[in-house]
Formats: structure tokens, sequence, C-alpha cells
């Protein structure tokens, strides 16, 4: 009976150690310098060929940034660039015409800067009609009976 006492307490402890490691050690790491992209929406969602505005803040220390060279990078997921440029903050913050998709998809912007020799990035996104966004393949005629098999083995 003590036995079993004694393993679930050291039962308990580990368990109560692991928890505490995993919560202290899953926390993000604190930037030196944030670069925060938001579109012009709360909730990030437009119609197709509706224009979405990007700001870019950039904080050094918590603290918005004057003066900086920002370089914004807007395109489709994946997609090659629609526009870069380089502009520059002014009161720590710059709003970027992101432009429109004619479809349903997603449009990021990427900002970069660079600060005391190191590159920083912040990252946008802009949904257009998610709801209706269409596979970009068709699914092969035969999978159903691959899967099938693939279950069965």
């Amino acid at each position: 009976m003590k036995k079993q006492i004694l393993s679930a307490i050291v039962v308990s402890f580990m368990c109560s150690f692991f928890v505490f490691v995993i919560c202290v050690c899953a926390q993000p790491q604190e930037q030196i310098v944030k670069i925060i992209v938001t579109p012009d929406h709360p909730d990030w969602v437009y119609r197709t060929g509706e224009k979405v505005k990007f700001t870019v803040t950039a904080y050094h220390f918590g603290n918005p940034v004057d003066g900086l060279k920002v370089r914004c990078v807007v395109r489709p997921e994946k997609m090659k660039p629609l526009k870069e440029e380089t502009l520059t903050l002014k009161k720590g913050t710059i709003q970027i015409d992101g432009g429109t998709m004619g479809k349903p998809g997603f449009l990021r912007c990427w900002a970069y800067v660079e600060i005391d020799g190191k590159e920083y990035d912040g990252c946008g996104t802009a949904a257009f009609e998610p709801l209706s966004i269409k596979p970009t393949t068709e699914m092969p005629d035969d999978f159903v009976q691959f899967w099938d098999n693939a279950k069965a083995d």
C-alpha cells in the first residue's frame, strides 16, 4: 500500500514538473525589433475586387521607429510579387496600397527592415472570399480505391 502511494506521489510530481517545463519553454521568444503588418479590415476578410491597405509598424525596444527604411513586398500566397517598394517610416508606421484580387485567395504583405546589421520581417494577410477558394487540383479517378486499399493494408 505504501509503495502505491509513493508511486502515485512520484508520478504526480513528475507530471506537474513536465507541465511546468512545457509551459515555461513554450513561451515565444521576445524580439528586440517587432514588425507588425495589418490589413485595414479588422476581420482581414475582403470581397474580390475590394482594395486592401496594409499598415506596417516597426518597434525597437517597444518604441515606434521613425525614419527607418522598410522594403515591402505584396503578393498572393506562394506566388510572384505584384508590388515591391521601399518606403520610410514616419512616426513608426506607413500605409501600403496592397491592391486587390480578382478571385478568392490570400494576399500577403511582407515588410523587411534592417537594424544594427540584422534583418527583421513581419507579414500580414488579407483573405479574399476565403470560403469560396476552390482546390487547385482535381482528385484522381482512382483515389477512393487507392485510399480504401491503403486503409485495408
